[in-house]
């Protein structure tokens, strides 16, 4: 006998077992696309995160000082240069505080880049899709110009060429940009952002001192010029520093997603274990035959280990064409959670080792089955005498499992990479199956025996749950693990938006701020008084500093202030208090922020503030001063009289104008404003809203999105297990039939069976949620709550599952005439 005999024999017994060979294609079918499609989204991740540190700095070495780069500081790097300690550098101005206008759509950009184009990045590379195959220098050469990358542009449908608001609502006035140029690709691979050149970075901040840091790149001895940087004063961060961040992010998105994968996998070998078991229980006489005709139990394991190579060669084919189309979406929601170019690669040798590795999975899971069958003296078969479970019996099948246990730990160690989270995955996973095995096995014991009606379709289907219980178990663990995901994810993101509409998304208050110039003071009085809806609402002008500077004793200390702003009466701003002489008191008084850095200072000491005018003030501290807002950050201003901030100001003095709205006229209002004032920055409550509540529903989105696979590992199981106990139940099934039960009676006999099992899974995943977020109260303070309407959904959903793949599963054979059913017999 060939191998042609072995094969031929081996597709015509899985063809001849239908349903049950579908059933375990289904399950390794599952358990690739898990594995695979979480590599496929792992390794789309690693190259953003597992490249060259040096594209993060932007070259050998990044150097930044407490506040902006001076002259001074520029000089240095210079010399540097000049010296040939360095080769060269670049500068840059980085903000997180752009907002872009379209029209009436506000964006708040992630991260703005001030460069210089001709020379950034010195290390890694910068693509523009449009203008086509145009350089960055090229697309910024126009004044007034920026680049945005092609997230932003998709997002907000900009195109080169179009023109938007821009403001840097740190200071500085809105300006008009043209789109130059759109980025299909960043250095770092990074998305959301923004570039142009310091000069537009200096016009945007009305201010000459915008340059936040530089990139060096060092020849030689970088280590000792680090030492150097760091003994003058500089801040330096280095390869080194990089690589460690970019270690721990790998380790954690390696053991999360290629985790999730492999527990994916592990789901679908119980889902082969099981099927292999009922396939060859059901071929006991088949079994009997072929042993007496002389076959031996290496011949039966050859063609059974056959028959399951096979099953787990063409559920991995399956598995791996559906991993590519569900790595999509997954690879689209973890871009949304952040500002990411991610992009979407698939590697050929992954998709082939997922194939591989689907079918060494069935054949592991399939070998205990396997000997189970071939050991069977063919007279006990022939006979239909039970094989007695002894205790040598319990042993031996422990040793096969232990044993079976070494080759799957060795393919999670080359799955994940490394020896330590391969054997954890699989240690893992093997507590947790015991542990909520244990819990979930004994809630379901106990629950089918505690006292209930007297109605029969529920008795018939509490008596089969308590004969089924074992085989069940997977399928409960599998729905709970589901439930319990998406209800603690939904609970965390929807008690955080909550938690945001309390504090800031409320919309009462303060809501609604507009950045402008000063010479639109009056258009913006005349819009504003006497408008319906206007409780309240004041001005802030706001001048950049070139120095700042207090007098202690014989000596100046430089003080981080980068701005002032110039108020009246503050007390039309509840938010903010002041400590020391009363505001008012005297007209050069000033007040800086009540942080530790300043409290040392006392009343009355000589501020030395000079403006980007180039004039120099000499002010009094009259005190400190605490603010809250929502609609403004103060960034370190220090506040002085309005007259003081026009004059530090003179002509690039900006202007700042807050106010409080009826809630039912914001977004209106909100809108005529800015079409009223174009060339005006108009910001309200519900656009910053808008922008936290995308944000939270993207991160659910992700988190619903992973979790669900647990949901639908326990509908394939569901399936497995109502497929084989359809097989194993075919005497009762025609018994009920032939006393005058319909298919309905039985039928809805198993689905009210999988609804008791959906709704204790359900129940208790959501019970474990509920203990999960007091514990975490009771630890770290977080309040998390899941409000009774969404977890009744999330129930639903999981108890719907459930009985929507026993009703698929279960639909024909209870439809089978009762006497071809007992002829079977």
């Amino acid at each position: 006998m060939g191998i042609a005999f072995y094969l031929t024999y081996a597709v015509r017994s899985l063809r001849r077992s239908g349903q049950r060979t579908l059933l375990a294609i289904l399950a390794v079918a599952f358990g690739v696309m898990s594995l695979v499609a979480m590599q496929i989204l792992t390794s789309n991740i690693f190259t953003i995160i597992i490249r060259d540190p040096r594209v993060d700095l932007g070259g050998d070495l990044e150097v930044y000082q407490d506040s902006a780069l001076t002259d001074v500081d520029i000089a240095q790097l210079d010399t540097l240069r000049e010296s040939g300690r360095i080769s060269d550098y670049t500068l840059s101005s980085v903000t997180y505080e752009l907002v872009l206008k379209t029209g009436t759509e506000t964006t708040f950009v992630g991260s703005a880049f001030g460069v210089e184009p001709d020379k950034y990045p010195m290390v890694g590379s910068l693509k523009l899709s449009a203008p086509e195959n145009a350089t960055l220098s090229e697309a910024l050469s126009r004044p007034r110009t920026i680049a945005i990358t092609i997230d932003l542009a998709e997002r907000l449908n900009l195109h080169a060429g179009d023109i938007v608001l821009v403001t840097n609502t740190m200071g500085g006035t809105p300006q008009r940009m043209t789109i130059g140029g759109i980025i299909s690709a960043t250095p770092d691979h990074m998305g959301g952002r923004v570039f142009y050149t310091l000069e537009t970075a200096s016009l945007l901040a009305n201010n000459a001192r915008i340059v936040t840091g530089a990139s060096l790149l060092v020849p030689d001895d970088p280590d000792g010029l680090t030492a150097e940087l760091r003994n003058a004063g500089w801040g330096v961060t280095t390869p080194d520093d990089i690589r460690v961040d970019q270690k721990s992010v790998r380790d954690v998105f390696n053991f999360m997603l290629k985790g999730a994968g492999m527990l994916g996998l592990l789901v679908g070998g119980i889902g082969v274990a099981n099927t292999m078991q009922v396939l060859l229980a059901r071929r006991t006489t088949e079994i009997a035959i072929l042993k007496t005709m002389g076959y031996r139990p290496r011949h039966l394991m050859l063609l059974f280990g056959l028959e399951t190579l096979l099953i787990g060669l063409v559920g991995s084919v399956i598995g791996v064409i559906a991993a590519i189309g569900f790595s999509i979406p997954l690879t689209n929601a973890i871009e949304n959670t952040g500002s990411v170019l991610l992009g979407w690669a698939v590697d050929v040798p992954l998709l082939l080792s997922g194939i591989l590795t689907g079918t060494a999975t069935a054949l592991i899971f399939g070998v205990y089955a396997i000997m189970r069958a071939s050991g069977v003296r063919p007279s006990l078969l022939l006979r239909q005498m039970p094989a007695f479970s002894t205790w040598k019996r319990r042993l031996q099948a422990v040793g096969v499992y232990a044993l079976l246990a070494l080759p799957f730990g060795v393919l999670s160690t080359l799955i994940m990479g490394s020896v330590i989270q391969g054997a954890g995955v699989v240690l893992v996973a093997l507590a947790g199956l015991i542990v909520l095995g244990l819990v979930l096995g004994g809630a379901l014991f106990i629950s089918v025996r505690l006292p209930a009606p007297r109605i029969w379709l529920l008795t018939l289907a509490r008596n089969n749950l308590k004969r089924q219980g074992g085989r069940l178990l997977f399928a409960l663990i599998a729905l709970f693990v589901g439930v319990f995901a998406i209800g603690f994810s939904a609970g965390t993101i929807l008690s955080a938006r909550e938690e945001f509409d309390v504090r800031q998304g409320s919309l009462e208050g303060e809501n609604l701020v507009v950045f402008s110039d000063a010479a639109q003071e009056a258009d913006l009085r005349g819009e504003i008084e006497g408008q319906k809806g206007v409780k309240s609402w004041f001005t802030v002008y706001q001048a950049e500093l070139t120095s700042i500077q207090a007098q202690t004793g014989d000596t100046w200390r430089t003080l981080d202030v980068p701005r002032v702003e110039g108020r009246t009466d503050i007390a039309s701003e509840p938010g903010l208090s002041v400590s020391g002489e009363p505001w008012g008191t005297r007209a050069d008084a000033i007040y800086l922020p009540h942080t530790y850095e300043y409290q040392d200072l006392p009343t009355g000491t000589l501020i030395q503030v000079t403006g980007t005018s180039g004039t120099q003030v000499n002010l009094v501290l009259a005190g400190l001063y605490d603010y809250e807002s929502n609609m403004i950050s103060h960034g370190h201003s220090a506040l002085v009289s309005q007259d003081a901030a026009k004059t530090l100001g003179g002509s690039a003095v900006s202007l700042i104008t807050v106010a409080e709205l009826d809630t039912s006229r914001l977004t209106a209002f909100g809108d005529h404003l800015q079409e009223a004032l174009p060339d005006a920055m108009v910001i309200t409550a519900a656009d910053i809203r808008a922008v936290i509540q995308q944000m939270l529903t993207n991160l659910f989105v992700f988190a619903i999105t992973v979790a669900g696979l647990a949901l639908v590992a326990g509908a394939i199981l569901i399936a497995n297990s109502v497929g084989l106990s359809m097989i194993e139940r075919r005497r009762e099934i025609g018994v009920f039939k032939a006393v005058g039960y319909s298919s309905n009676h039985v039928l809805r006999a198993f689905l009210l069976e999988h609804t008791l099992l959906g709704v204790l899974a359900s129940g208790l995943g959501m019970l474990a949620v509920e203990i999960a977020a007091r514990i975490l109260d009771g630890a770290e303070g977080v309040d998390i709550s899941l409000d009774p309407l969404p977890a009744l959904a999330i129930m639903g959903i999981a108890t719907g599952i459930a009985v929507a793949s026993a009703l698929a599963v279960a639909w024909r054979p209870t439809r089978v005439r009762p006497l071809v059913v007992l002829r079977d017999e």
